[in-house]
């Protein structure tokens, strides 16, 4: 048996699992009153919401949409923002045209931001661009990929001099993988053909390129770059019937993935973490009981412990949970949503305490929904449940943050 823990008021589930997950039953909390959440802006639909912590506790977070205090009849943006003494600091990157809606973030050794996304721009082709930081203002962007036709599951890692390697699937189902240098620039991609699913990018302390990804047939992949790549499949995981894959290391470089996967009982997919140990691969289905269907995150601690956010549709809302024990995990309900909370992101500060950046759908009127953007954090006590996100005002705001311990 496994046992999920939490803080305060617990609620026993138990279930009776089989095939190829470890069994588990569920201890939860089903509350919110150890999250706090404050407001960011308003999200464009389907924006995703990369976020980052740097080696100073400060938070970055990237989004498609509109700043605080910007009317949402303006054109959308993609927009950047990072904490400066106590203080929210915005700045817009593009404008206009249909950007996105993947992209994603890096922050190399500096605590600066790389920021990648793709574009169709006037011309009507589909461009991958980078928009970089290394002091005062976000410096121009500059072009990764022409003409690529689609551009989808953008993933952005960084090497270990601090260089950003670029991966997304091409409308061929081909994953392209851009690596940057100071002398070459972008160069040529190298093409992992397809067609796949959902690809997931690492790299490791070697500069070894990595990824994580399901075949047509649904069967899990992990990859690793060589000539040829070696292909290990997953097989703890059996077919995967979901589309969400997310793969991390731990600090050995150890993978873990995280997907939708088959539930022990009933249909739909529950949230599952298949981790290679020893040579082998095992899976846990960490949430028997929830129903979830993308919003998946997954960050290792210092201590090689998992961390995910996941959305649980049956619900409307959307939870954490945190490895405690081997095969023991600490899940909390983060909040409910009006549409269960999209694109959440994870990041640990320096304390290892959780932050979740997520938006989330709100009717204004009988007409007009907006896409409220949030940052979410757990906090050690008990605390009021957060406050509703009011609507931004005509004129520029500047929100207080929580203080990332």
């Amino acid at each position: 048996m496994k046992s999920h823990h939490g803080f305060f008021a617990l609620l026993l589930v138990v279930c009776i699992l089989s095939g190829l997950s470890s069994p588990a039953s569920a201890l939860k909390v089903d509350s919110t009153e150890i999250w706090t959440s404050q407001p960011i802006g308003v999200a464009s639909t389907d924006s995703e919401t990369p976020l980052q912590i740097d080696s100073t506790g400060k938070a970055h977070v990237a989004f498609i949409g509109w700043p605080p205090g910007y009317a949402s009849s303006q054109p959308a943006g993609l927009n950047y923002a990072v904490l400066q003494n106590g203080e929210w600091v915005y700045e817009t990157i593009e404008i206009g045209g249909e950007i996105g809606p993947s992209f994603d973030m890096a922050l190399d050794k500096g605590g600066y931001p790389y920021i990648v996304y793709s574009i169709r721009t006037n011309e009507g082709q589909v461009d991958v661009r980078c928009a970089s930081k290394s002091s005062g203002n976000l410096l121009p962007w500059n072009t990764v990929a022409y003409n690529v036709g689609k551009a989808d599951h953008i993933n952005v890692r960084m090497d270990y001099l601090g260089n950003p390697a670029v991966s997304f699937l091409d409308q061929t189902g081909t994953v392209k993988i851009y690596k940057y240098s100071s002398l070459k620039g972008w160069g040529l991609p190298k093409n992992f053909s397809g067609p796949q699913i959902s690809p997931s990018l690492g790299i490791d302390s070697s500069d070894i390129l990595s990824l994580a990804y399901l075949e047509a047939d649904r069967d899990l992949i992990y990859a690793i770059e060589g000539s040829p790549w070696t292909i290990d499949p997953v097989e703890a995981a059996g077919k995967v019937p979901g589309n969400s894959v997310v793969l991390a290391f731990d600090k050995s470089y150890i993978p873990h993935i995280a997907y939708e996967g088959a539930p022990s009982g009933g249909s739909g997919f529950t949230l599952h973490l298949a981790s290679k140990h020893d040579g082998t691969w095992t899976d846990d289905e960490i949430d028997p009981v929830s129903r979830i269907e993308g919003g998946i995150a997954l960050v290792l601690d210092e201590q090689d412990r998992a961390h995910l956010t996941y959305k649980d549709v049956t619900q409307n809302s959307l939870w954490y949970a945190a490895e405690i024990g081997t095969g023991e995990w600490d899940i909390s309900k983060v909040g409910s949503f009006a549409a269960g909370g999209h694109a959440a992101s994870l990041a640990l500060d320096l304390q290892q305490k959780p932050h979740i950046f997520t938006w989330d759908r709100s009717q204004v009127d009988s007409t007009q929904t907006v896409n409220y953007l949030s940052l979410a954090t757990r906090t050690p006590t008990p605390t009021p449940t957060p406050t509703s996100i009011s609507p931004p005002s005509s004129s520029p705001q500047i929100f207080l943050p929580l203080v990332l311990h």
